[in-house]
This record gives structure tokens, C-alpha cells and sequence, in this order.
């Protein structure tokens, strides 16, 4: 390795968004209807089945709804904050 090489590796990053009208968030079905998403990411082609406009009341946090627990963390930690 040269001086000016360096010891990192490279990440592909593609950001979520977390879209908000009317006082109503965008989740994204899965093509099974199990799981919630969010716009943006990586997304293939026929990942999701539709989507739906929630009010931070009718968002039910269920870890078996999200892909993984880092998800399900961030998810429980934004929309549970007022409920408590």
C-alpha cells in the first residue's frame, strides 16, 4: 500500500426518506404485505406491492413488520416518542 492509498473500504449508501403530508407518513408495502418501508434505498424491481398514508397514531410497531431491528429501533424510537 502506498502512502496515499488508504485502509478503508467502500459502502454503497442510498438514502431513505421519510415523507410526511397532511400530517401523514408514506410506508411502503411489501410485495408480501408483511413488512413496512420507506421511500428510497435500493430498491429492485417488484419489491413493494403499494402504499399507504399513515397518521403517526394508526403506525402499529411490530418488530416482526419490519425487515430487520435496526429498522424496527429507529421506527419505535420516532413514532412511539409522543405515545409514551
Amino acid at each position: 500500500m502506498t502512502e496515499q492509498q488508504s485502509d478503508c473500504a467502500n459502502y454503497h449508501v442510498a438514502p431513505k426518506a421519510l415523507m410526511k403530508k397532511d400530517g401523514k407518513y408514506l410506508f411502503l408495502r411489501s410485495k408480501t404485505g408483511r413488512h413496512f418501508d420507506l421511500p428510497g434505498g435500493r430498491i429492485n424491481k417488484d419489491e413493494h406491492s403499494g402504499f399507504d398514508w399513515l397518521s403517526q397514531e394508526d403506525v402499529l410497531i411490530q418488530k416482526d413488520k419490519f425487515f430487520d431491528s435496526e429498522e424496527y429501533l429507529a421506527f419505535e424510537q420516532f413514532f412511539l416518542k409522543d405515545r409514551r
